[in-house]
């Protein structure tokens, strides 16, 4: 007698093909669950692309969620094209060599000293964190088969680039000065009383469609007043 696959099994062996395919040279385990009132099909990997970049091939999976706000599973995603299970987890696991550069990464750039635990909370920007938080906070949709790139202008070596129009690459510090360059470029925003420039300080109202009007301090002061009569 022929044995009869269950539909997690067959949902199992669809995204072992696709994952095959998308990532190659990645070596995933997937396995499937057949329990109560449902099924399941877990994916699990070692090293390679973010959690979210391998849901974003597979999620179409899983037929729907669970919705905690009413305790109830909702069926969100049915389609009778493909096999279907209930959940649908993945979840990746950093090898020791990964770990250790991305570790040695983080104390350079916080500061922590070498032989600091990856537990032991340090305070920082008025929280703490521990090394083991930013590993997580920081790195969790990076890949691990990425590389830091150079930014386009000063040749300072980073992990995350900015992505600019013009398709060149630039640093945090480059993107902030070339905004700020940006910034500088747009028209002085003048007080609709007194025609004074206006600096970093003003008020915006807007009493009707027309569009925002702008005030220095002390002529909004003045105007308040009818402006909010002109409102009611």
């Amino acid at each position: 007698m022929e044995r009869r696959k269950t539909q997690a099994a067959l949902c199992a062996q669809a995204i072992r093909v696709i994952l095959k395919k998308e990532f190659p040279g990645i070596k995933f385990e997937v396995h499937s669950s057949n329990f109560s009132m449902g099924d399941s099909v877990d994916v699990k990997y070692i090293d390679g692309p973010p959690t979210k970049t391998v849901e974003a091939h597979i999620g179409k999976f899983q037929y729907g969620h669970f919705d905690g706000m009413t305790d109830m599973y909702e069926h969100t995603n049915c389609r009778d094209d493909i096999p279907q299970t209930k959940y649908l987890m993945v979840s990746r696991n950093l090898s020791d060599e990964t770990r250790k550069r991305w570790t040695d990464e983080i104390r350079t750039r916080y500061g922590y000293p070498a032989d600091q635990d990856v537990n032991f909370m340090m305070k920082g920007n008025g929280a703490y964190f521990s090394i083991a938080n930013l590993l997580w906070r920081e790195y969790q949709n990076r890949d691990t088969r990425s590389r830091p790139h150079p930014c386009s202008k000063c040749q300072h070596v980073q992990w995350d680039l900015t992505l600019m129009a013009d398709d060149s690459s630039l640093c945090d510090h480059c993107a902030f000065l070339f905004r700020q360059a940006e910034k500088a470029k747009e028209p002085k925003k003048t007080c609709k009383k007194c025609k004074k420039e206006l600096g970093e300080t003003y008020r915006i109202d807007t009493p009707n469609d027309t569009g925002s009007l702008y005030y220095c301090p002390e002529c909004y002061q003045e105007v308040k007043k009818p402006i909010l009569s002109i409102v009611r």
